[in-house]
């Protein structure tokens, strides 16, 4: 998911399954299963379901994932892999949604005060309506899965 929304896993995040939290392994510390030690397909058993992720406690970017289908793997083919998706991921630490919504509306106007300090932050490459596919699936392959 850090790599769908192109974040760099900087921040706190936790996995809601029903009842069940999943998070990193933070000693013993909440009530968060080391999300390490389960696989999503031992807790996420049926097609349609759906179940929450949080990421970034103090942006506190909520997400609702769902499972549309569930196939069985092609060979040769190396998972995870996107299929598609839309529009670039909110630059890390931007403020959540209200503060993307004001980072968006800065940068889309050039005689805005804060425009060139906040496209220097964000850098001149990002453009939100841009989903760069190719370059997901190849920080995807990049992972290590267990």
């Amino acid at each position: 998911i850090q790599i769908l929304m192109g974040w760099d896993d900087e921040h706190l995040h936790e996995f809601r399954i029903g009842e069940a939290a999943y998070g990193p392994n933070l000693h013993d510390e909440g009530d968060a299963t080391d999300e390490k030690k389960v696989r999503l397909a031992e807790v996420v058993r049926r097609e349609k379901a759906r179940f929450g992720y949080v990421y970034d406690f103090g942006d506190n970017w909520h997400h609702e994932i769902l499972v549309e289908k569930i196939v069985p793997p092609e060979p040769g083919t190396h998972y995870p892999v996107c299929v598609g998706g839309k529009r670039n991921g909110a630059p890390e630490d931007c403020g959540g949604v209200s503060g993307y919504a004001a980072l968006m509306s800065v940068l889309k106007n050039p005689k805005h005060e804060e425009y060139e300090e906040r496209r220097e932050w964000v850098g001149d490459d990002y453009d939100p309506d841009f989903f760069a596919l190719d370059a997901i699936n190849d920080a995807l392959r990049r992972l290590r899965v267990k």
